[in-house]
């Protein structure tokens, strides 16, 4: 296959492919674009241009540390890298940048530019903010709640004070609402808690690839329609067995309620999920 702008290099010495990759960004005058056969190599080519280049922003998208259909999922951290890189690269990006990858991770399917310029949230001190729909943002960009925050991915709530742990760099964002305005945010130390930054704007992005925005039409959803409710529901199943129908006792695709509870059979192993969706 023949692509444009596309250069492969082999038998490069360590330390002078930096060079190639700095040489081939004064050339085209743009952002270069360099696939690492793994992540140990990628970390030596980052050493190289930071050595040769130290003024030449070098961005970073890792592959996930797990296989794909592993029982494990990736590591929060890893997602909360790759989605801080996506959303630089939609909203923020420098005019000429090294970006660096592997091979995993440029043959992975990543969310949609539209999906991601979508999924941000802005705000400027003096603002008002309704809490309530930052709570339901931050869930749906993949933030779980806790006590305090610790790492990419976490956001803590006590009164007025939002701690909020985005993806990238920077580190948590703490955000002071008087009322629903926002009376002041900064970045600070999550193991001091002191202040590192002053902030004037705060800007979140996914922490997930997984982003549990509603349903919508043209988009292949699964939803259920409830009795009581007029909305569309996504149905979320994690974990669902198919079994044979030949030798049940019961007919399996036809189910009831009684005394408000749902019975039948079934051909799927879904009841967990399904109780948890129906509550």
């Amino acid at each position: 296959m023949s692509l444009p702008n596309l250069i492969s290099v082999g038998g490069a010495p360590e330390g002078h492919d930096a060079q190639l990759i700095l040489r081939e960004m004064e050339r085209a005058g743009g952002p270069v674009i360099h696939i690492a056969r793994d992540d140990k190599r990628l970390a030596a080519v980052r050493a190289a241009l930071g050595f040769f280049a130290p003024g030449v922003p070098v961005i970073d998208f890792p592959g996930w540390d797990c296989l794909p259909y592993d029982r494990v999922s990736p590591n929060p951290e890893v997602e909360a890298a790759r989605m801080a890189t996506l959303a630089l690269l939609t909203h923020d990006r420098p005019e000429r940048f090294v970006l660096l990858t592997t091979l995993n991770a440029a043959t992975q399917k990543v969310p949609a530019r539209s999906l991601i310029e979508g999924a941000t949230f802005r705000a400027r001190v003096g603002d008002r903010i309704d809490e309530e729909a930052l709570r339901q943002f931050l869930v749906r960009m993949g933030f779980s709640q806790a006590p305090t925050v610790t790492e990419p991915g976490d956001y803590a709530v006590r009164g007025g004070i939002i701690d909020i742990f985005p993806p990238g760099q920077g580190g948590p964002v703490r955000l002071d609402l008087f009322g629903d305005v926002l009376d002041g945010a900064r970045r600070f130390d999550a193991a001091t808690q002191r202040t590192t930054e002053k902030l004037q704007v705060v800007e979140l992005a996914p922490v997930s690839e997984v982003i549990l925005d509603e349903a919508a039409d043209g988009r292949p959803n699964v939803y259920g329609i409830f009795p009581g409710r007029t909305d569309r529901v996504v149905v979320l199943d994690v974990h669902t067995d198919t079994v044979t129908v030949e030798h049940m006792t019961e007919e399996p695709f036809d189910g009831r309620i009684e005394d408000g509870y749902v019975w039948g059979r079934g051909a799927l192993d879904t009841k967990a999920s399904m109780g948890v969706m129906t509550a």
